[in-house]
């Protein structure tokens, strides 16, 4: 890939929250879970979405990562 490009998340259905490099300028360019056995590889980024989809849930974002 060329440098500057990106990911778009979309409506996050097909974005995997750990296996996927989603979120730039991490470290390691991948979230951290605050409990590994809550990291299942199959959560979509639309997990993290409010249930109207048009914003981030702040609550499920706190309590699932650092």
């Amino acid at each position: 890939m060329e440098e500057g490009t990106f990911w778009r998340i979309g409506d996050g259905q097909t974005t995997r929250i750990w296996p996927d490099k989603w979120v730039p300028n991490l470290r390691d360019n991948r979230i951290h879970c605050v409990r590994p056995e809550d990291r299942d590889p199959d959560i979509c980024v639309s997990f993290l979405f409010t249930k109207q989809e048009s914003e981030w849930d702040v609550q499920k974002i706190n309590v699932f990562t650092l």
